[in-house]
């Protein structure tokens, strides 16, 4: 029964133990799948206050490409037909005054290439723009009168405007513009500081919302939105253009985890979401990568330490409530199961007795149920057990009383025979002595008779007569001995041949006995009773 106990025991607890691995695996899919749900979220709702922001900055960078049209118009239309000597510094700074402008700068062509012959600004003088891209192609088309094909910026009728860019020689970001219709032999260059929409459009509005879900957010601790091509480029990244050129364009991305760039990379080609998981400060953490269009990943850092706390504490739990169970089960379970397997442990103690020669007992439960059935049936198989085996003792008594009376009566027989062949073997011996002495007379008789005969005593007729009856008394003397002699002999051969019979016989009985013995033996081993 313990063996019973203990396997039952273990059956359940692997069951419970694997309802609980599934349990954590599901527990763990449900994480997953609340951290992949609110990330969506997340993301989503940081996609849309950028592009509610983008839209925003467009919106008032638009506002500031028409200011800066009228501007340039106004300005072109003052220093229309005026050479470039005759424009002074002075001049540029009260239009750069008037109009309420970061600077003015003037570009002029030079060789292959357009280079600012004045400005309000003296670090710009001498500028080359020969290798500002697109910016350079834009100047070309203005300056050859020709339509600006360049997809960036505002285009119009003899004006362009670039999109905001950063100084060549301060940290600061500007709105170019650029006007050139042929009235004047320089092509004119207002900027505006652009510091304020670069903060509305970069640093502003999707930064203070990602602020606000990394601090309410239990799960998410920063947010990143990152400029895959400018973050690969690292150290040799330039900052030009906001928009094209800043390596994390929203939030702040861990700059202690090395896998970034690999990852960042990863996400981006294969537009497949990313992560890892790894340790910081003892907490656990993991980055997620989420793939955005225009050469854009979104990067969440999740703090899981509070999450895998709960899930570690409710597997405890529920290792401790099986543990708890488990006992409880055992307990109930060796209680009902001692008193159901009561008669159980009776039955084999009887069989027990029983496979030990022991048929005395009988088997007694008092259960109205199949125990008691069972029971019933034992109790007369032991029964009809020890009628037999008390039939086969007696059998095997009368066996043994039986060849003890074959036994005596071979041996009283060969006694009787051997009596009776001595005592006719000492009978012909005494009658062939007998014969031999009655011989032995009638010699001497013959002999005397011839003496007689010899003296003339005898006639010959009456010697003839003689010898004739003393020749056939002892021709039948001869034959009376040798019929002896014979049956003397087939009297012995018989004895002989008797005694070896008996004697065989006798040896068969020696084998029933030995044959009983054994069983005997055998069969007392058992207790029964009588």
């Amino acid at each position: 029964m313990t063996q019973l106990l203990l396997r039952f025991g273990l059956v359940i607890n692997l069951l419970g133990f694997a309802m609980i691995a599934i349990l954590y695996v599901l527990l763990s899919r449900a994480y997953h799948a609340d951290q992949q749900e609110e990330i969506q979220t997340v993301s989503k709702v940081v996609l849309e206050a950028m592009a509610s922001s983008h839209k925003a900055s467009q919106t008032v960078e638009h506002l500031i490409d028409i200011h800066l049209q009228t501007v340039s118009k106004e300005i072109a239309e003052r220093l229309k037909g005026r050479s470039l000597d005759a424009i002074s510094l002075q001049e540029l700074l009260d239009l750069k005054k008037t109009y309420d402008l970061a600077g003015i700068s003037l570009f002029v062509r030079k060789g292959d290439d357009i280079v600012i012959a004045k400005s309000t600004d003296i670090h710009e003088l001498g500028l080359s723009a020969k290798s500002w891209g697109y910016w350079f192609t834009a100047f070309q088309q203005l300056m050859n009168r020709e339509q600006v094909t360049v997809e960036k910026g505002y285009r119009s009728d003899h004006f362009w405007v670039g999109p905001i860019s950063k100084s060549e020689w301060e940290q600061r970001y500007y709105k170019y513009a650029y006007y050139f219709d042929g009235s004047s032999p320089f092509m004119i260059n207002p900027y505006m500081d652009a510091e304020k929409v670069y903060q509305l459009s970069i640093e502003s509005g999707p930064n203070q919302l990602i602020e606000q879900i990394s601090r309410e957010s239990a799960l998410i601790d920063r947010i990143a939105v990152v400029n895959v091509p400018a973050f690969l480029k690292g150290a040799d990244n330039q900052v030009i253009e906001p928009e094209n050129d800043l390596p994390v364009l929203y939030g702040t991305l861990d700059p202690d985890l090395p896998e970034n760039g690999k990852l960042l990379e990863e996400a981006w080609r294969t537009k497949q979401m990313q992560s890892i998981r790894f340790e910081r400060e003892g907490k656990v953490k993991n980055s997620i990568y989420l793939a955005l269009p225009q050469n854009r990943v979104m990067v969440f850092t999740t703090d899981l330490t509070k999450q895998e706390a709960e899930r570690t504490q409710l597997i405890t739990v529920m290792i401790a409530g099986q543990c708890l169970s488990m006992l409880l089960l055992f307990v109930i379970f060796h209680a009902v199961t001692k008193r159901q397997l009561r008669p159980l442990m009776q039955m084999a103690d009887h069989i027990s007795r029983v496979s030990d020669g022991d048929l005395t007992q009988t088997l007694r439960i008092h259960e109205n149920n199949e125990w008691d059935q069972l029971a019933e049936k034992i109790s007369q198989m032991t029964e009809k057990m020890r009628q037999l085996i008390l039939q086969i003792k007696k059998e095997i008594h009368s066996l043994h009383v039986l060849s003890s009376l074959l036994s005596q009566r071979v041996y009283a027989s060969i006694n009787s025979m051997n009596t009776r062949s001595l005592l006719m073997t000492e009978e012909s011996k005494a009658l062939l002595v007998e014969l031999d002495a009655c011989g032995e007379t009638i010699q001497e008789y013959v002999q005397a008779a011839t003496k007689l005969l010899q003296q003339g005593e005898w006639s010959p007729a009456d010697l003839a007569a003689l010898e004739e009856s003393v020749g056939a008394m002892g021709n039948k003397v001869q034959q009376l001995s040798a019929l002896s002699h014979s049956h003397a002999g087939n009297l012995v051969n018989l004895s002989i041949a008797f005694h070896d019979s008996l004697s065989e016989l006798s040896g068969i009985i020696d084998n029933i006995d030995h044959l009983t013995e054994e069983l005997k033996e055998k069969i007392g081993m058992f207790r029964l009773g009588e």
